[in-house]
């Protein structure tokens, strides 16, 4: 499977993560459909095309790669006001651990995901028998 990344951030965390993520492009990993950040002016930064982030609802992507050095939690707070489930939402800096796999870190969010709602279910289980 061919995960379609967006990507949020234009500055030194973007020029940090853009030859990892050109690479994972490369292999077939992963796709980059477009790029966003609080900088408006761009149409196409790197031949990855820009969006502003009020129209990011009208783009198809899998994840946010959230390619900004000290500014995770405040994008990550305006993604999921826009949205964006919590899931979908990624750190740059995931993809400089060493043997990093973009499958394999999907797999293992989707794993941690399925075993919150499992312990939530029990617990809710539990609360009801009681």
């Amino acid at each position: 499977m061919v995960y379609k990344i967006l990507i949020w951030g234009t500055g030194k965390g973007y020029n940090a993560c853009l030859s990892s993520l050109k690479y994972m492009e490369t292999i077939g990993d992963i796709s980059i459909v477009r790029l966003t950040s609080d900088d408006n002016y761009y149409s196409f930064v790197d031949g990855i095309k820009f969006i502003p982030k009020a129209k990011l609802r009208a783009v198809d992507f899998d994840y946010v790669i959230v390619a900004a050095n000290n500014a995770y939690y405040d994008i990550y707070t305006v993604a999921v006001s826009l949205g964006i489930d919590k899931e979908k939402i990624i750190s740059s800096k995931a993809l400089f651990l060493e043997n990093f796999s973009f499958k394999k870190y999907t797999q293992l969010i989707k794993i941690r995901f399925l075993s919150y709602q499992i312990i939530v279910g029990l617990e809710l289980r539990i609360i009801i028998c009681v």
